[in-house]
């Protein structure tokens, strides 16, 4: 009876820790990034919005788009793990900023853009650290008139 008492806890601390665990983390760290942030898209122009700031720009504003995928996303392949699914793309302004979207803001970027401005990465862990100084992080700083 204790054997499978222990071999249920394991499998329960397993489930929490190797699957749930990372999941949580990479879903407060998306939502911490685009928290009431607003991304609209209209007729190839792109409208963004984080606290009460906004910018917009086009396609001929952009330099590249980085993709942050995990593995399978890469490589379009059969998702194993529940994070797996989660990404995050930079957009790199020619102006020098760069804004960071996650696929709980907008799960369809990879489709939005020109391919020839995105770029692909291959990422273990697809959580947000720390990114370049100028990401439209301190954005109030960035786009003060």
């Amino acid at each position: 009876m204790n054997t499978v008492f222990t071999i249920i806890q394991v499998a329960l601390l397993w489930g929490v820790v190797g699957y749930l665990l990372p999941l949580l983390v990479l879903f407060f760290n998306y939502k911490k990034e685009n928290n009431k942030t607003i991304l609209e898209v209209i007729n190839n122009k792109f409208t963004y919005k984080k606290k009460n700031k906004t910018i917009e720009f086009s396609f001929s504003d952009i330099e590249k788009v980085v993709l942050n995928l995990s593995f399978p996303l890469y490589h379009r392949d059969i998702r194993l793990f529940f994070w797996d699914e989660y990404y995050y793309a930079e957009i790199k302004l020619k102006n020098g900023k760069s804004i960071i979207i996650t696929c709980l803001l907008c799960d369809e970027i990879e489709t939005l853009i020109p391919k020839n401005l995105i770029e692909r990465r291959r990422r273990i862990f697809q959580v947000i650290t720390k990114p370049d100084s100028k990401v439209v992080r301190n954005f109030s700083k960035q786009y003060d008139s």
